[in-house]
C-alpha cells in the first residue's frame, strides 16, 4: 500500500490527508478482488418478515463487493479517475424495510423484486471555515468566504429497491426484471389473501450473488431451525442456505417401568426408559422441504407392576434422503419384593439409520434396586431414565413415589417405587419419555 510522507515543520497539505485515504481504499480494493473475484457478491443483507408480523420485510446489515472505478468525480482535491478499475465495497449497518401490498382482486398473486446494487455519493454537506491569509484572526466562512457548503464525505452504501410486478392469477405472475446497474436479491410472492408475509413467501432470486454460492466463505454458518414438540413439519431453509448440516435427529425416550403395590415387609422399583437413538446427517442437495415427524415420549405407564411406553421414532423425509431415529424402549415394571433386589436394567434401543456422519442407539434406562433388612427398607431407588445427546434423563425416585418425566429432549422417563419402613405403600406409575428433536444446522 502507497503511504505518504511528512516532515516536522513542514506544512500539511489536503492532499496528504486524501492520499492516505485513496491508498486504503485502493488496498482493500485489490484485497477484496483477491479474495472475492471481480464481483458482484453479496454477505449478509438476509430478508425477512417484521415481528410481528405485517406486510412489510426487511433487508438487514451486510455488504456487495463490485467492480467500479476508482473516482467518477473529484476527491476533494484529487482529481477524478475513472480509468483505473477497482473493486469497491459498500456496507449497511443498519436494517432497509419496504411495505407491500396484495393484490385486490381474488386468486390473483404479484411478485415483488428486491434488486440490489452498489452506490457512492458526497454527503454531509456545510459550511467549512477557512484561513484566511489577510486576516488570520477571523476565518473566511465557506470558500473565497462565499458561504457555500461543501460535502464533507463519500460514503459508500448497498443500493437496494423494491419493484413490484404486476398482478396475476396465482401460479401465472410473473417476476420483473432488475433495473439496470442492480441485480435481483430476493423474490417476495404475495396473494391477494395475505395480510402478513411469512418466512415462506419469501425466496432467494436465482443467480444472487451471495458469498457462500460459489465465492469465498463456502460453509458460513447461518443459525438454527428445531422442532422439539410431537408432531408433523415442513423444513423451509433460510435465504442463503445453500448447504445444510442436520446436526441431531433424536427419538423420543422411552417411559419408565411402573411399580406394584407393596405390603409391610416389601417394595419395588422400576426401571428407567431408554432415550431415543441418534442420527447425525450432512446434506448438500436436496433438503428444502423436508417433512420433519417429532415422535412422542412414551406415556406414563399406569399404577403397577407394568412394563414403560416405547417412545415415537422421529424422521426427517427429504427427497434425497430419509433419516430414521426410533424411540427408546420403556423401563421393565415390577412386582412385589420381599428380599433386596435390582430390577433388569432398560434395554437399548433401535439403531437410528440414514445418517452419514452418525447412527447410534440412545442410552439405557438404570435399574431399580432396594436392600431389605429385617422387613425394613433400608435403601429403595427407581431406575434413572436413560440420558440424551441433549441432556440428562428423569432422576431416579424414592419410596412411595410416582416416576418423573424425562428431562433433555428425547430422554427417558424414571421408574416409580414403592416401599417404605414396614408399611408398604400404594402402586406408582413410571414417568413419561421426553418428546424427540431435530436440529437443522444451516449453512451458506
Amino acid at each position: 500500500m502507497d503511504r505518504q510522507i511528512v516532515y516536522p515543520a513542514s506544512i500539511p497539505l489536503d492532499t496528504d490527508i486524501l492520499n492516505i485515504q485513496l491508498n486504503a481504499m485502493v488496498s482493500d480494493g485489490f484485497l477484496a478482488q483477491a479474495m472475492f473475484g471481480a464481483g458482484p457478491v453479496i454477505n449478509g443483507l438476509a430478508c425477512t418478515p417484521s415481528v410481528p408480523a405485517s406486510m412489510q420485510v426487511a433487508v438487514g446489515p451486510g455488504m456487495i463487493a463490485s467492480m467500479q472505478t476508482v473516482d467518477g468525480t473529484p476527491f476533494g482535491s484529487l482529481p477524478a479517475d475513472i480509468e483505473d478499475p477497482l473493486v469497491k465495497i459498500g456496507i449497511n449497518l443498519t436494517a432497509t424495510p419496504f411495505t407491500l401490498a396484495a393484490p385486490t382482486t381474488a386468486g390473483d398473486s404479484i411478485n415483488y423484486l428486491i434488486e440490489v446494487g452498489f452506490t457512492e455519493f458526497d454527503a454531509t454537506p456545510i459550511v467549512l471555515p477557512y484561513y484566511n491569509a489577510a486576516n488570520p484572526a477571523m476565518n473566511y466562512s465557506g470558500p473565497n468566504n462565499s458561504g457555500a457548503q461543501q460535502f464533507t464525505q463519500r460514503l459508500q452504501r448497498v443500493l437496494l429497491n423494491l419493484v413490484a410486478g404486476t398482478p396475476a392469477p396465482t401460479g401465472t405472475q410473473t417476476t420483473p426484471p432488475a433495473d439496470a446497474g442492480t441485480l435481483p436479491l430476493y423474490v417476495i410472492t404475495v396473494p391477494s389473501s395475505a395480510t402478513l408475509v411469512a418466512p415462506s413467501n419469501i425466496a432467494l432470486a436465482a443467480g444472487a450473488p451471495f458469498i457462500g454460492g460459489g465465492s469465498l466463505m463456502p460453509g458460513r454458518y447461518l443459525g438454527s431451525q428445531h422442532w422439539s414438540a410431537a408432531g408433523t413439519y415442513t423444513y423451509t431453509p433460510t435465504p442463503g442456505t445453500n448447504r445444510t448440516v442436520w446436526e441431531y435427529v433424536v427419538g423420543a425416550g422411552g417411559s419408565g417401568g411402573g411399580a406394584a403395590a407393596t405390603g409391610a415387609g416389601a417394595m419395588a422399583a422400576g426401571s428407567g426408559g431408554a432415550s431415543g437413538a441418534l442420527v447425525r446427517h450432512e446434506a448438500t442437495a436436496g433438503f428444502a422441504g423436508a417433512t420433519i415427524v417429532i415422535g412422542a415420549g412414551g406415556a406414563a405407564t399406569a399404577s403397577g407392576n407394568h412394563n414403560g411406553n416405547p417412545g415415537g421414532t422421529t424422521t426427517v423425509t427429504a427427497p434425497n434422503f430419509t433419516l430414521t431415529a426410533p424411540g427408546g424402549p420403556g423401563g421393565y415394571g415390577i412386582a412385589p419384593q420381599t428380599l433386596s433386589f435390582i430390577t433388569g436394567a432398560g434395554v437399548c434401543g433401535a439403531t437410528g439409520t440414514g445418517g452419514n456422519i452418525v447412527n447410534a442407539p440412545g442410552n439405557q434406562g438404570g435399574a431399580g434396586f432396594g436392600f431389605l433388612a429385617g422387613g425394613i427398607s433400608f435403601q429403595l431407588v427407581s431406575g434413572q431414565g436413560g440420558a440424551s445427546p441433549f441432556g440428562q434423563g428423569a432422576s431416579q425416585v424414592g419410596s412411595t413415589t410416582n416416576g418423573e418425566a424425562g428431562i433433555a429432549p428425547g430422554s427417558g422417563g424414571s421408574g416409580g417405587a414403592r416401599g417404605d419402613t414396614g408399611a408398604g405403600g400404594g402402586a406408582a406409575s413410571g414417568g413419561a419419555g421426553a418428546d424427540g428433536y431435530v436440529i437443522v444446522r444451516e449453512y451458506t
